[in-house]
């Protein structure tokens, strides 16, 4: 169902310390908790529960072309090394010390370090100025170095065991989709400018050390969630397709062209002995004097939007066009 590409969205989206800790917990520990069962359970499945308790949060994919079966760790996937990464930054923020900084910054560098082309989507993603230097960051250069990184991503198959071009080819392209799911998501939570100030020093610090690592190659796991849907992961619902347009856009000119100006219809009432009834309206008498035909009869040259929601109310009928056939 793809849940590890929103359940660290949905942690980080609440807010919550609580949830921040679980998310550093759930990395860290790389555990799964297993849930009591009640008295009735049998002890096959008993002992199953124990065997899931201890298993790893790993990802799993099995090509069933090559027969070939790959895995990889939590951080290997692109959303949490970086969720991974703000997580700490926000335990930081609520309880500063020494080994917490420390800790988000190797998380930072780590996400960039594995990951670089994700922050330059975010920092477009948040429309944040990266044209030239303040006395503060220095972006182009920093984007710089991420360019780089960048580059040397698609050459670290030459690191890997992996020889078949197709799973190579599958694999850049499940990563590409997990990091567009990723940024279209996420992007808002690293707006904030010292949010963005903290990453920029990790990043300087990544640079300037000198001794950076090699990228690692991506993992074929990721083929796993090579044909997700980037719209099962949106906060919005679409509930017609864009291109599925059935009007003509001169109609739409003409059925939006509805003049506010024009008396509403009111219904008249059953005609009575002498041909027309009379409506009291406070000491006012009105009736048959009212202008403009009964709101059963619907105008087809008014405005088409008026037309259409008119036409649906079944005691009215359109002139000239005869009742359907039962």
């Amino acid at each position: 169902m793809g849940v590890l590409l929103a359940l660290d969205h949905f942690a980080l989206l609440s807010n919550s310390e609580v949830n921040d800790r679980w998310l550093v917990d759930f990395v860290e520990s790389q555990k799964v908790r297993s849930t009591s069962g009640s008295s009735s359970r049998s002890n096959q499945n008993q002992r199953i529960s124990q065997q899931f308790a201890s298993t790893q949060v790993q990802i799993y994919y099995r090509d069933d072309s090559s027969k070939q079966e790959y895995e990889c760790d939590l951080l290997d996937l692109p959303n949490w090394a970086y969720s991974y990464a703000l997580a700490l930054y926000r335990v930081h923020q609520s309880t500063p010390s020494e080994d917490s900084e420390q800790k988000s910054k190797s998380a930072i560098k780590t996400a960039v370090g594995g990951f670089p082309s994700v922050l330059d989507l975010l920092l477009h993603a948040n429309e944040v100025d990266i044209s030239g230097r303040s006395f503060q960051t220095d972006w182009p250069s920093v984007l710089g170095y991420t360019a780089n990184r960048s580059k040397d991503l698609l050459n670290a198959w030459s690191r890997s065991s992996v020889n078949d071009p197709v799973v190579r080819a599958c694999t850049s392209q499940a990563y590409d989709l997990i990091v567009r799911i990723f940024v279209k998501q996420n992007h808002k939570l690293y707006g904030s400018e010292a949010l963005l100030r903290w990453i920029y020093d990790g990043v300087s610090e990544l640079k300037g050390s000198g001794s950076e690592s090699p990228v690692p190659p991506l993992s074929p796991a990721l083929m796993r969630y090579a044909h997700s849907d980037p719209s099962d992961y949106e906060d919005k619902f679409q509930t017609m397709p864009a291109d599925a347009n059935p009007l003509d856009p001169g109609l739409l000119v003409h059925a939006l062209a509805i003049d506010p100006n024009r008396p509403r219809l009111l219904q008249r009432m059953p005609r009575g002995d002498q041909g027309h009834d009379e409506i009291d309206f406070g000491a006012q008498q009105l009736g048959a004097a009212l202008a403009g035909p009964p709101t059963q009869n619907v105008n087809p040259d008014w405005p088409f939007l008026e037309v259409f929601w008119r036409s649906a109310l079944p005691w009215n009928h359109v002139e000239g066009v005869p009742p359907p056939r039962r």
